[in-house]
């Protein structure tokens, strides 16, 4: 059977401006609307009608074969050596490939598969099968220092939409087909400032923020449960974890009482990561055992005798960050870390997580000194936060 065979409308199919979930370029995209400038990529898939006339839905016929009447690639054609078309804007909330143009059958229903950015088959083994959706064998989020290594995507906002079924021109209205892209990773972010106590006389310039152990290579499978999406490599398998240095100035930065976002590692953005449960520490928490550390100056400057004496202490605080109350980092989900230095060579961590559009942010302020001992006499706080004030992702 070939679907050709049957007549196909004058209508082109197209697409209007996507829009990101409740929210470019390669930075992770902010807000709802989608950066004009990023190709994404769409499969589609043809079901005909059966021998009554009547559409076959895609959730009865997906797992059928094609003899049997299942579903057969309409977009790109089936035979095409790609498995995906390549969508770019061409005119105001208008989105299509101009150079392989494609129409609406005149029966039967098209289910539409879209990924953005289009460019992510360039560095992934990307599929996109009826039973399976989209399919990313080895998605590497890893870091390379001030650059990037072949093939690794961590700075690249993977997105997908939900699938788009049984679709006619009659039931889009003769309209253009609308996407709804989701963030398939979590963000991560720090801000930091110095400690609201502070003397006058002590400053504090921050050197480094460090992630420990973090998975950074996963296979990817869009199913319909979020939680199943992201198959990590096995912990025991450290080729597959990385180091990421948030942020790093050896001459330090001073910090304020009033917080600055610190990143340097994606050119100030915020760092998209593999969704993971966060790994678990055994033993004390150090130097070598940590999945969080901070290292920064406190310089004291004191009056003796009519002298100026200044004194410098360097300080690295490690943490567990899987020991707070968030155990995992989630797909479509910011994760900000606050933290305020200073004090007795101590952090007071704001640490918190702000999945979006939640107005109400349960602050976790936590006393630790350098060895990550919490103190006794902090207490959790319920505050509300204006989310403007912070990144906001979905």
């Amino acid at each position: 059977y070939n679907y050709w065979q049957e007549p196909v409308s004058s209508d082109e199919i197209a697409f209007g401006d996507p829009s990101t979930q409740e929210s470019g370029s390669k930075a992770a995209v902010l807000g709802t609307s989608y950066p004009s400038d990023v190709p994404f990529a769409v499969t589609a898939w043809y079901l005909g009608q059966d021998d009554g006339g009547n559409d076959r839905s895609w959730d009865d016929w997906k797992n059928k074969t094609q003899a049997d009447g299942g579903p057969i690639r309409y977009i790109p054609r089936a035979g095409s050596d790609n498995f995906i078309s390549t969508i770019t804007r061409v005119a105001e909330n208008t989105w299509k490939n101009n150079v392989n143009k494609s129409y609406w059958p005149a029966k039967g229903t098209l289910t539409f598969f879209a990924f953005s950015p289009q460019s992510l088959v360039n560095s992934c083994i990307v599929s996109c099968t009826p039973g399976h959706s989209i399919q990313i064998s080895e998605f590497d989020a890893s870091p390379a220092g001030n650059g990037k290594i072949a093939g690794a995507q961590w700075d690249v906002d993977f997105m997908t939409s939900p699938v788009l079924k049984d679709k006619t021109l009659e039931n889009v209205g003769g309209n253009k087909l609308l996407i709804n892209f989701q963030h398939q990773l979590a963000l991560i972010n720090f801000q930091a400032k110095s400690n609201k106590d502070l003397d006058d006389n002590v400053s504090v310039y921050l050197k480094e923020i460090k992630l420990s152990k973090v998975i950074s290579k996963a296979s990817y499978e869009l199913t319909d449960d979020p939680k199943d999406r992201w198959t990590p490599v096995a912990y025991s398998d450290n080729r597959h974890m990385s180091d990421y240095v948030i942020f790093s100035n050896p001459d330090g930065l001073k910090l304020t009482k009033n917080p600055v976002i610190t990143s340097t590692l994606n050119n100030g953005n915020p760092i998209l990561v593999i969704p993971q449960t966060l790994k678990s520490l055994y033993g004390d928490v150090n130097e070598d055992n940590y999945t969080l550390s901070v290292t920064f100056d406190k310089i004291i400057t004191t009056d003796q005798g009519g002298e100026q004496n200044v004194e410098t202490r360097t300080i690295t605080c490690y943490r567990d960050l899987s020991a707070l109350q968030w155990k995992s980092w989630d797909l479509n989900k910011s994760y900000i870390y606050s933290l305020e230095i200073g004090g007795l060579d101590q952090i007071l961590w704001d640490v918190y997580v702000v999945p979006f559009n939640t107005e109400s942010v349960q602050l976790h302020p936590e006393l630790f000194d350098k060895n990550g001992d919490v103190s006794d006499d902090i207490e959790l706080k319920l505050a509300k936060k204006n989310l403007l004030d912070y990144i906001s992702f979905p």
